[in-house]
């Protein structure tokens, strides 16, 4: 369970740091790696809530 809350904090930092990434830069190579980074921080938070759900169930 306390997986679930790691993965949690780790996607809402990486998601931060993608929309940082957006607004500090111009350039379109960090551009790309910022909704890169949104895309796989909102999936490992995705991720851990299906994680939760299913252990809540057991």
């Amino acid at each position: 369970m306390k997986n679930n809350g790691v993965f949690t904090i780790i996607g809402f930092v990486v998601v931060l740091g993608g929309f940082l990434l957006l607004a500090l830069t111009k350039a379109m190579a960090s551009f790309t790696i910022g909704i890169v980074l949104i895309f796989i921080g909102l999936i490992l938070i995705i991720f851990s809530m299906e994680k939760g759900k299913k252990g809540g169930k057991r």
